[in-house]
């Protein structure tokens, strides 16, 4: 009895310490401890470089966790009102990078954007980029998207050819549309400049028949005239 009753506190000791052991890391979770102070964040080694007042915790740090923290150098946590918030900063040496995204900024952003006295926590990538961020950061465009650009300014320049055709074609439709009308036109103009000519004609011979009329009617008279005279001296008697 005395032997079973000391073997049963060997058990529960040896079951709490099981328990405290880590648990294989499995492939598939995102945030994985490695030791006391490593982690990695989806295969990206981290190292918990500032835990003020134990302001780390696993669950809520999973929570808040997406792979868009992977690109910056550092991870700053600070702890409100029983909730976690995530902001992110740079190496000082980065070029292009704005003065509060710098880890240099962080003490500021501490006092002025959290709370006096929170907890917080940083994160710091083992092996950064040597990059700037410009150049590091890009996803690397595939293939299918040049192509597809590719057609897309292909197809582009042969509408607009397809447009300046048209265009030029309609032109060319207007230009003939004219010369046809213009064409058209001329007969008519000179038909009008005919019967004009026409009647200036028949005024000027009609001008020029009561001219001869007139004329006629002179030597007519004239000749009447004359005949008189003649007539008169016929008729003239000698007186004794």
């Amino acid at each position: 009895m005395a032997e079973q009753k000391t073997e049963t506190p060997v058990d529960e000791q040896l079951s709490k310490a099981l328990n405290e052991i880590d648990v294989l890391p499995n492939e598939n979770q995102e945030i994985v401890r490695i030791d006391s102070d490593t982690f990695t964040f989806t295969n990206v080694e981290y190292k918990l470089i500032e835990n003020h007042k134990e302001a780390f915790d696993l669950e809520m740090m999973e929570n808040r966790y997406t792979d868009y923290l992977l690109k910056y150098d550092y991870i700053v946590g600070d702890i409100s009102y029983e909730k976690l918030r995530l902001r992110v900063f740079y190496e000082n040496h980065r070029r292009g990078i704005p003065i509060d995204m710098k880890i240099s900024n962080l003490e500021d952003y501490l006092v002025e954007y959290c709370s006096f006295g929170c907890q917080y926590f940083v994160f710091e990538r083992v092996d950064k980029e040597e990059k700037d961020p410009d150049s590091y950061f890009k996803k690397k465009p595939n293939n299918r998207n040049e192509n597809q650009r590719k057609s897309n300014k292909q197809q582009n320049r042969n509408q607009q050819n397809r447009n300046k055709q048209n265009r030029d074609q309609q032109n060319r439709n207007k230009q003939n549309r004219k010369k046809v009308k213009s064409g058209r036109n001329k007969p008519k103009n000179t038909k009008k400049n005919d019967q004009k000519k026409f009647h200036v004609k028949k005024k000027e011979s009609t001008n020029n028949n009561v001219e001869v009329n007139k004329s006629q009617n002179n030597t007519k008279e004239i000749a009447k005239k004359q005949s008189e005279k003649k007539v008169s001296f016929k008729i003239r008697k000698k007186t004794d």
